[in-house]
């Protein structure tokens, strides 16, 4: 039997395009219903924060007025009197707890044999010792050499030069400054008020204050001074 398809147009399967199209509009309502609970869920966060923002600048006002009050509750001259026994608290305890013996041997063992120590004297502040030492060289380059090895054997940090004066006699009075880094060097939180310790040595071997050349000759030193 003969067959013969009598229609004016071609046969389409249109059923696969409307599948396609049945997936495209799922996905898409899909996409639409996930970007609407992240909207929604967004919104409530920033509600949230809002509101934690606002009682923390409400926390914030109540305890800048209650420091306010406070403030203005305490005595100054009281409080002055408090930090004023404090600092000569911290004071008596830096000078108790510095020990001259071990300032004096790390510096001896750093000191060139060409080079003398004429004065030291630290000075506390912070809770950090700083040194000042008077010495006396024959020339500049030997002084630089005992900087170098004061910061290199770890006693002290930051070692300057501070003043630089040529004697008659031709040598160099210099006067360094460093950071001290010994034990109970950090003890100290204030600056005495009298004024810092001042030691003046004279060990003719170390060529600490050497007596011969005249330089570094120990001088009367009050106790008050000279107390370790």
């Amino acid at each position: 039997m003969l067959r013969t398809n009598l229609a004016t147009r071609p046969f389409y399967n249109e059923r696969a395009l409307y599948i396609a199209l049945a997936a495209l509009a799922v996905v898409a309502i899909g996409l639409a219903l996930f970007a609407l609970v992240r909207v929604v869920s967004l919104s409530q966060r920033q509600a949230q924060l809002g509101s934690q923002i606002g009682r923390d600048e409400a926390e914030a006002a109540r305890l800048l007025q209650s420091a306010t009050r406070v403030r203005k509750g305490i005595d100054q001259r009281e409080l002055n009197a408090v930090i004023t026994a404090a600092r000569e608290a911290n004071t008596i305890i830096a000078r108790r707890t510095f020990s001259w013996t071990e300032l004096l041997n790390k510096i001896e063992a750093t000191l060139p044999s060409d080079v003398m120590l004429n004065q030291v004297r630290p000075n506390f502040d912070k809770g950090e010792t700083h040194v000042d030492m008077t010495v006396v060289g024959r020339n500049v380059e030997n002084v630089d050499r005992f900087m170098e090895q004061l910061e290199v054997a770890g006693a002290f940090a930051n070692v300057l030069l501070s003043n630089e004066k040529r004697s008659d006699d031709g040598t160099f009075l210099v006067t360094l400054t460093g950071l001290y880094q010994g034990s109970g060097a950090n003890d100290a939180s204030t600056t005495p008020e009298s004024g810092p310790a001042v030691m003046r040595t004279g060990n003719k071997e170390s060529g600490i204050g050497n007596q011969e050349s005249g330089i570094g000759r120990r001088e009367p030193v009050p106790e008050t001074e000279a107390r370790r």
